[in-house]
């Protein structure tokens, strides 16, 4: 215990990078790679005997696709050969040039047949019906295409199919051709060839990610090796007379001064064929490096051994390593639940304690920081909210509410005695609006309730101008819809002031409440629509400006993790206390202004809510209140 105990010591007094790195070197690394050398020259040994059984596998699977390929020419030889319009005009003898191309055009479904076969590339039918015309599908034979031997097998043959890799007499482009002749009954009618890409036909024989060349007999015909030179392909050609087909083993050869492992397949096609088909495969031997995935298995069990080895060893030490790490995951957990008062030190000179001492200092620089802000934040906090306790006074309540009250109910009274009915209308309206307003707290209230007394204000409008001012109010939302108080009326009165009062010949005021989704959300929205002049484009611009830069004031604010962290352990800042933000927003009689108006809407339903004006000259202004609703 006490050896152990020193190597503690002493590994506190280094880094963890180089104890480690001495432990890995000493015990890991040297042993994996003595064993991933024995562990390679073993696997090197059996590459080769297993790629050639995948190559030969793949190829196998990739015959078995060409041979689909050639089935579906076959298909197609056998609807030509069955076609009707086809075996009635080839045993026509035509007089009449018309009737040939009026025959013809019955037979244009073959262009559109041929579409369905992606490996044709076209095809003829050579007759010796010279009264007929030459098209794209019908070809009258010449005296060498009659006494070519191909020509002379396909009558022989009488309609069974052969192969045959040739020169297209029409395109001059060499074809690997299905060849068959056509009969009616024991009539002669002609010769059927359907030429198919060799570039298809290869591609669909060979999918594999290997070189190859492919040959007719002992004929270089095609190859996918890039920039292949004639002296290559010589080269070529003389490893595939060499190559023993037979046997189909692997061979290592020599070429483009690499070593090559060279596989080949070799098949005829299909009987009463001339053509034998090879394909040559030349696999870098780099690339039967692929097969290293067994080494893998290997792999995975010694460094299981390894590591089993590794951790009997080292497990004291991590032993020592957690119990450092699990104090310095204590200090952590204490800083971020803000409890600060933790341990100066864990021990030991290495970078465990390095860390330590700079959460231990951290959480003293934060622990007074927080202590400045908070009290900082306290005092300011107590300065704002006794300043807007005195605005929201100075707007509820500037005269005493019962000598005023008194007041107008007196002179109500003797208006009444004096028959003056509208007098004593216009002082009720007037006594309920400033009950109304004199009552508020800065708390939400009914919208109903809300639209009442707007509605007995614009009565007393009504009263002033007569005939002059025209209202409509419109309440589509449920009866317990609430809204913070005083946010419509000052939107009403500079309505009327700026835009009906002033005008000789009046205007028309409408008010609408209803409730809108916008972007998944619920809105509550009021639109406060006047015909007036409407408000100068300098003007506007700098309304709608003034609330988007209180955007980024909220923005700011809520981005401020200090003092949200200090609010958390007091009251949130309530609405009154940022209306002081716009200085510019002071009090107008009964108004707060529009600006106060956004700003109270934003400081308490959120900076997704607020105003937004609109207006054309002598069009008028829509001032639209948007107050997203709680989920």
């Amino acid at each position: 215990m006490k050896f152990l105990r020193h190597i503690e010591d002493k590994l506190s007094e280094i880094s963890v990078y180089y104890s480690l790195r001495i432990i890995f070197c000493v015990f890991c690394l040297i042993p994996v790679i003595l064993l991933s050398l024995t562990y390679l020259t073993f696997v090197y040994k059996t590459m080769l005997g297993w790629e050639e059984e995948k190559v030969s596998a793949s190829l196998y699977q990739s015959s078995n696709i060409f041979s689909k390929y050639l089935d579906d020419v076959k298909e197609f030889s056998d609807k030509i050969y069955i076609n009707k319009h086809v075996k009635k005009i080839l045993m026509t003898n035509y007089s009449d040039i018309q009737q040939v191309y009026t025959d013809y055009s019955s037979i244009d479904y073959l262009e559109a047949l041929l579409t369905n076969y992606n490996i044709i590339d076209n095809f003829k039918i050579y007759t010796e019906n010279y009264t007929l015309l030459d098209n794209s599908f019908i070809v009258k034979a010449s005296y060498k295409i009659i006494n070519s031997q191909w020509y002379k097998n396909a009558i022989e043959l009488k309609g069974q199919v052969f192969l045959q890799l040739m020169n297209d007499p029409i395109t001059k482009k060499d074809y690997m051709c299905f060849i068959r002749s056509l009969w009616e009954k024991e009539q002669f009618l002609g010769v059927l060839v359907v030429n198919f890409d060799l570039n298809k036909t290869t591609y669909a024989l060979v999918k594999l990610p290997y070189d190859y060349v492919f040959f007719a007999e002992n004929d270089f015909i095609y190859g996918i090796i890039d920039n292949l030179t004639d002296e290559e392909k010589k080269i070529l050609t003389d490893i595939n007379g060499f190559y023993d087909y037979e046997n189909c083993k692997i061979d290592k050869r020599d070429f483009r001064n690499k070593k090559v492992a060279v596989k080949g397949l070799s098949f005829t096609v299909a009987p009463y064929s001339d053509v034998n088909f090879r394909v040559l495969f030349l696999i870098p031997l780099y690339h039967l490096n692929k097969a290293t995935f067994k080494m893998l298995m290997y792999a995975i069990l010694i460094l299981v051994l390894i590591i089993l080895f590794f951790y009997l060893v080292l497990r004291h030490y991590i032993s020592y390593i957690k119990s450092r790490f699990i104090k310095i995951q204590k200090g952590i957990d204490k800083v971020v639940s803000n409890q600060f008062e933790i341990e100066n030190s864990i021990g030991g000179k290495d970078e465990f304690e390095n860390v330590y001492e700079a959460i231990y200092k951290m959480a003293e620089d934060t622990k007074k920081l927080i202590q400045k802000v908070y009290i900082q934040d306290l005092e300011n906090h107590k300065l704002i909210s006794k300043q807007n306790e005195i605005n929201f006074k100075m707007l509820c309540a500037q005269i005493n509410p019962h000598f005023l009250f008194n007041t107008l109910e007196s002179i109500r009274m003797k208006a009444l005695s004096s028959s003056d009915k509208e007098t004593a209308k216009m002082l009720r309206l007037l006594a309920s609006l400033l009950r109304y307003n004199l009552s508020l707290k800065d708390e939400p209230v009914l919208l109903g309730q809300e639209l009442e007394i707007i509605e007995n204000y614009l009565k007393i409008q009504k009263m002033r101008f007569g005939e002059r001012i025209n209202y409509k109010i419109e309440n589509l939302c449920e009866e317990n819809e609430k809204i913070l108080p005083l946010l419509i009326q000052p939107v009403i009165e500079n309505a009327v002031k700026y835009a009906l009062e002033y005008n000789e010949d009046g205007g028309n005021l409408s008010i609408k409440a209803d409730n809108e989704i916008i972007d998944s959300m619920n809105y509550l929205i009021i639109e406060i629509k006047d015909d007036g002049p409407g408000i100068q484009k300098s003007k506007l611009d700098e309304l709608n400006l003034t609330f988007s830069n209180f955007d980024e004031y909220l923005k700011n604010l809520n981005e401020n993790k200090i003092i949200k962290d200090v609010s958390e352990k007091n009251e949130a800042i309530n609405t009154d206390s940022m209306i002081s933000y716009k200085s510019k927003s002071v009090l107008h009689g009964t108004s707060i202004g529009l600006e106060n108006v956004n700003s109270r809407i934003k400081l308490y339903y959120g900076i997704n809510s607020g105003l937004v004006i609109t207006s054309k000259k002598n069009e008028g202004t829509t001032v639209r209140m948007k107050i997203k609703k709680e989920s």
